[in-house]
């Protein structure tokens, strides 16, 4: 982990956010997608008036991606792959993956926080539909 930090960022083991920040990752495509984002985002910026709330679906470059990571003491995100970015988040980053909703079941179920759960240095949470 901390290897790719560094040889794509050049950010060190003790890198990371300056102050508290919320990151919420997009899914460009309809499956599995936070199907209330834009509300999300709101509710977000008006119960946390003074800290940044951001946006991204990370079709960036890797450097861009791990140091906008970086900055972020909270990560929500969509199920699937684009949650596993969390594998480089600094130490002690709130990671919150959002259930997948299976409509036919009439059920939600999570899907990646089971794998974060077992690194030591996240704060893992699912958020159940």
């Amino acid at each position: 982990r901390n290897i790719v930090r560094w040889n794509v960022a050049q950010l060190s083991p003790t890198d990371g956010p300056r102050g508290h920040r919320i990151l919420v990752l997009r899914k460009k495509e309809k499956k599995r997608q936070i199907s209330n984002h834009n509300a999300l985002l709101q509710h977000l910026r008006q119960s946390f008036p003074g800290i940044p709330v951001e946006e991204s679906d990370m079709a960036l470059p890797a450097k861009e991606q791990m140091r906008r990571l970086n900055e972020a003491t909270v990560m929500i995100t969509p199920p699937g792959s684009l949650g596993f970015i969390a594998m480089f988040a600094p130490t002690n980053t709130a990671v919150i993956f959002v259930d997948h909703w299976f409509p036919s079941q009439n059920l939600s179920r999570g899907m990646d926080q089971f794998v974060f759960q077992r690194m030591p240095y996240l704060n893992v949470f699912q958020y159940p539909v």
